[in-house]
């Protein structure tokens, strides 16, 4: 049989096939994806190749692919000839393609692969397994403390006190996953079923067709924004913020409430991604509904690749406690005053903002603090 399928073989199986089918349509740059599927040969310079009797293609998908990055291992495309410590596709792995051009193809399976997993504490890049979609909260069975977060491609979920929350709303056929855990644990997605629900209640935050001013990378870091204050007042409204490294656009998303994330992208090594964030590289986050740079007044804007943190952004900086976006004797009186007891801050905003050396105490050593910036400006 031709090994290039024409669009309506591809729709006729779709109808009619008993097989599984998982369709991919990569993208330029990095694509983050798993195969899940039963084939009889999974080394690579045949599962991407025209022999394999399960691939589909309008044109040779080998040929439009430059590199596949999994966790630890790694393989690219020279002189025609695959070298590189990944030899072969392991079906519970998730995988980061790397693709020239952008190019679609199919992979029909007899079967789904085995639906369990043994997780090592940190991330763990996985597969997930049907080829059917279904929302987080249905496909995570039990949500315990072990698991910190789940990253996918410009998308991820925080585990707060046992609520799953951010901008990973479900989980999709032929996609990989960054399952980040505290401890060694096996683990299992539930089986989808014919209720599950793809019309859930929840605010749509999908990704997947928006056109974004940065590239894909294999290296990400997502930033769970738990509040935004401004002008010392709690912020509820949507925000749009941008992410930038090396006055270059690395992450944009809008904040629309408790935990919203931002993934900024990374230096991978490609030319796409050139000049993006490197590890411990201090982010800048700004505000392009005013185009004012956020302070973080909780957690670390340090770039660390596929991890995350949890912060809180302010548009006043750590010692401006009258929020008049400058730094002077009267912010050393309002603390002085809390200081001695004769007054007390207005809010917990307030009090982030003048715990200048972070040590969840306001006292005579933040006034120092503050008097050496006034001293330095």
């Amino acid at each position: 049989m031709n090994k290039y399928y024409i669009v309506t073989f591809i729709l006729t199986c779709f109808a009619f096939c008993e097989d599984l089918v998982y369709e991919y349509n990569l993208t330029q740059g990095a694509n983050l994806v798993s195969f899940p599927v039963i084939t009889e040969n999974y080394a690579i310079d045949y599962f991407f190749s025209s022999s394999n009797n399960n691939l589909y293609s309008t044109s040779a998908v080998e040929d439009h692919i430059n590199s596949i990055i999994t966790e630890g291992e790694l393989t690219f495309i020279q002189d025609g000839e695959w070298i590189g410590s990944l030899s072969e596709i392991n079906t519970k792995k998730g995988y980061w393609l790397i693709a020239e051009e952008n190019i679609s193809f199919v992979i029909i399976s007899e079967d789904q692969s085995e639906n369990l997993y043994y997780l090592h504490p940190g991330g763990n890049l996985i597969s997930y397994p049907f080829n059917q979609e279904q929302p987080y909260y249905e496909a995570i069975p039990f949500l315990s403390e072990n698991l910190l977060a789940v990253l996918g491609e410009n998308e991820a979920l925080y585990n707060n006190n046992g609520m799953l929350m951010g901008s990973l709303q479900t989980f999709k056929p032929g996609k990989g996953y960054w399952f980040i855990l505290n401890e060694y644990s096996p683990f299992q997605f539930n089986q989808p079923g014919l209720n599950t629900n793809l019309n859930h209640n929840i605010e749509n935050i999908v990704r997947d067709d928006e056109e974004l001013p940065f590239n894909q990378s294999t290296l990400q870091s997502a930033f769970f924004i738990e509040s935004i204050f401004l002008s010392g007042e709690q912020n509820f409204e949507t925000i749009n913020l941008e992410a930038i490294c090396n006055n270059i656009t690395v992450g944009k998303s809008d904040w629309q409430g408790e935990f919203s994330d931002l993934i900024v992208m990374g230096d991978d090594g490609f030319d796409l991604t050139q000049n993006y964030c490197t590890n411990d590289q201090n982010i800048i986050i700004q505000n392009n509904n005013s185009n004012q740079v956020l302070y973080n007044i909780s957690g670390e804007t340090n770039w660390q690749a596929n991890n995350f943190e949890l912060l809180i952004l302010s548009d006043s900086d750590f010692g401006d406690l009258n929020f008049n976006q400058i730094i002077n004797i009267s912010d050393i009186i309002i603390m002085i005053e809390h200081i001695i007891g004769a007054n007390s801050f207005n809010n917990n905003h307030q009090e982030l903002l003048a715990d200048i050396n972070q040590d969840n105490a306001v006292n005579v050593a933040d006034v120092i603090s503050i008097i050496s910036q006034i001293l330095n400006f």
